[in-house]
């Protein structure tokens, strides 16, 4: 199999305004009809908001130049209407979404679907095409300056990702926006998010997707439940409509790219989440939807079983794309070129990237050739590209993603949680994790390329990993069987909201306890959960992707938390440490069995540069970070700052949000001969030399 140029890219598929003595449209589809079917491929255009009155068919060709395995229909079309609506049909089958289309029609209104019509009809969607979307990619939308706010440039030591959800980060009547929910509203959050001091804001899928497909209606009110994240998507190129303020068809292609524009303007980077490992249409039975790429051509873009033909399922939604193939190969390429050249993101987190290193049989690769392509795309030089590293049945590729690629670090994930709760980690081994775990990111993978996390929108947020020992998502309507079995979280001894003092008192603190380690990690990006800094809590639902409701919003309060003016000197502390090597010395722990492991941790960071250059240096010249996971203080021995500077204390979790880690200014010195550091039971102390 050959890789497709980049100039049989965007210019060679989907739709686009030719110029000349007349204007018109040129289309063209990969399509493959199957046996039986009639070699016929056609476009039916529609006049927006029209019906479904059909305003001209146009007849494509099939391109006899073009090899195989594509199988390219090319046909033009007098522009006759200044934007429509089109499908495509296949041999007379029914209408299927062009997967090139810019935009799609029909998702105007989140959650009203046609198939309050009648049952089993569905969502009907329509590729959108016309003058203002840009017959290339890159062109501006009404309203908007083709100069467009340069990239920003981000501290690649000191990365912070903030991981939102467009809806639910401003639907909460809490928010105060005046268009709560949409991609307007979140511009509205802008300064907020600046204030934070968060430096890129993952968005969570902006794909075209039918938030209506849920069948699943609430067991408490009866009230009907929706795909509230997104991971299920209908289009690799439409924005969702639904996310849009302006409910006019193709407002949201404007509205993303305002948005986009103004984070930019803020000094923000802007990864998308996206879903190239599987499509809306499952496992192709006689239930599940066909939108479009099953029916173009379902060998070219899924994987299937080679013995029965079954449709492969790695992802748990019912089908898995060939990445192996040229056909989705060349999609999903083009499909990061025009997010990048149209909406001018900064990067991407690809769910379930393992998906990348299966064949066309279902069989691990060692080295699969998207994934050097997508890094090689001279398009996407200097964004992001991150990679959730594993897919559903618990494959992660050997040796991880290669550089420049960026990888979700599990085993912090896992190791923080453990740590917190109270389970018994070696000092080393946490000083790894601390250090952005060279043991996982080595050679020409460095800690630059971990993204170290311990909560995402999959699984409880933190305030919920204190909170509760099990999952409870009856509210999604699957009888609690949905979701994962364990989130190696810890109640504090109360399952849920409790009235106990002593238990009250400790999640907050342990709360702190995560964060704080999240924000110290050496790694070069670490990841936040939208509301983690203000307490958010999802009732102990793990896997609230149906829940477009309280426990899936945000509530903003009536005031700001002091969680959050905490969170902004904790990442005004990551930033300060930027400058040191993470390569920490773990100094045992008191209070370890002989081949046990120690009781808490003590990492010690230096900075050779500061150190060597004495008292009179600016910036930090060494930072100690001491981990006490147990019931009992504490007492670690203390060693002797650099060059004689003095040990200030930065951040103590014991205390409360008001006074836990002060300004720079504000810090209490140690006395200059301390030799021992008391920390608190379950809490967490940093130490800075300046």
């Amino acid at each position: 199999m050959t890789s497709p140029s980049p100039s049989e890219g965007l210019a060679a598929l989907g739709p686009r305004w030719v110029s000349g003595p007349r204007e018109r449209v040129a289309f063209s589809v990969h399509a493959r009809p199957g046996r039986g079917i009639e070699p016929r491929v056609e476009v039916e255009i529609f006049e927006v908001g029209g019906g479904d009155r059909v305003a001209a068919r146009v007849p494509l060709e099939r391109d006899a130049a073009v090899a195989e395995p594509f199988s390219i229909w090319r046909g033009e079309w007098p522009a006759a209407l200044e934007r429509f609506e089109y499908v495509v049909r296949v041999g007379g089958g029914p209408p299927l979404v062009d997967p090139y289309a810019p935009c799609l029609t029909g998702g105007e209104v989140w959650g009203r679907s046609d198939d309050l019509l009648g049952p089993g009809v569905g969502r009907r969607h329509r590729g959108l095409f016309g003058r203002e979307l840009g017959g290339r990619p890159g062109r501006a939308a009404p309203g908007l300056t083709a100069a467009r706010p340069p990239q920003p440039r981000v501290d690649e030591r000191a990365r912070v990702i903030y991981e939102l959800h467009v809806r639910g980060f401003t639907r909460h009547p809490s928010s105060g926006v005046a268009r709560p929910g949409t991609y307007a509203g979140l511009v509205e959050k802008i300064p907020y998010l600046v204030s934070l001091g968060v430096t890129t804001v993952e968005l969570l899928p902006v794909f075209e997707f039918d938030e209506t497909e849920n069948p699943r209606r609430s067991p408490e009110t009866g009230e009907r439940l929706l795909n509230f994240w997104g991971y299920s998507p209908i289009s690799f190129f439409a924005p969702k409509a639904g996310y849009a303020a302006d409910p006019t068809p193709g407002a949201a292609v404007g509205e993303l790219r305002q948005l986009v524009d103004e984070l930019h303007r803020a000094g923000l980077e802007v990864v998308v989440d996206v879903v190239y490992n599987h499509t809306a249409e499952g496992a192709g039975g006689a239930g599940d939807p066909l939108h479009s790429w099953r029916g173009l051509d379902g060998e070219g873009y899924y994987l299937r079983d080679p013995e029965t033909g079954r449709p492969l399922d790695f992802t748990g939604c019912g089908n898995t794309v060939d990445a192996q193939h040229p056909v989705a190969r060349r999609l999903i390429l083009d499909s990061l070129r025009h997010w990048v050249e149209s909406y001018y993101v900064d990067g991407f987190r690809f769910d379930l990237a393992a998906f990348l290193y299966r064949d066309g049989r279902g069989e691990v690769v060692e080295r699969p050739p998207l994934l050097d392509e997508i890094a090689a795309l001279p398009e996407l030089d200097g964004r992001l590209l991150i990679a959730e590293p594993w897919d559903v049945v618990g494959f992660t590729p050997r040796g991880g993603f290669p550089a420049p690629w960026r990888e979700w670090n599990g085993p912090f994930r896992d190791d923080m949680r453990r740590l917190v709760r109270g389970d018994r980690l070696s000092s080393e081994l946490v000083a790894l994790r601390l250090a952005g775990s060279p043991d996982r990111f080595s050679g020409s993978r460095s800690r630059l390329h971990a993204v170290d996390f311990v909560a995402c929108h999959d699984g409880f947020p933190v305030a919920d990993l204190v909170a509760y020992d099990r999952k409870h998502n009856q509210a999604n309507g699957e009888g609690n069987r949905d979701g994962a079995g364990a989130d190696l979280s810890w109640n504090c001894g109360v399952e849920g909201p409790t009235e106990d003092a002593a238990v009250a008192a400790l999640r907050p603190r342990q709360v702190r306890n995560l964060l704080a380690l999240t924000g110290l990690s050496g790694a070069g990006n670490v990841l936040l959960l939208a509301g983690d800094e203000r307490g958010r809590t999802q009732r102990g639902n793990n896997n609230a992707w149906c829940q477009d409701n309280e426990i899936g919003w945000l509530d903003w309060g009536t005031e700001e938390p002091e969680s959050v003016g905490w969170t902004r000197r904790l990442l005004a502390l990551r930033r300060e440490l930027a400058d040191l090597a993470r390569d920490p010395m773990a100094i045992s722990a008191p209070f370890a069995a002989p081949g046990e492991p120690a009781a808490g941790a003590l990492v010690l960071y230096r900075n050779p540069v500061q150190a060597s250059a004495g008292a009179g240096a600016t910036g930090v010249a060494a930072a100690l970070i001491a981990v006490n996971p147990t019931p009992a203080e504490l007492t670690f021995p203390l060693p002797t700052a650099p060059d004689g500077l003095g040990w200030s204390l930065a951040v103590d979790t014991a205390v409360a949000w008001g006074a836990g880690n002060p300004p720079p200014g504000a810090r209490p010195r140690l006395a200059p001969r301390t030799s021992e550091l008391r920390v608190a039971a379950r809490s967490v102390r940093v130490l800075v030399a300046r």
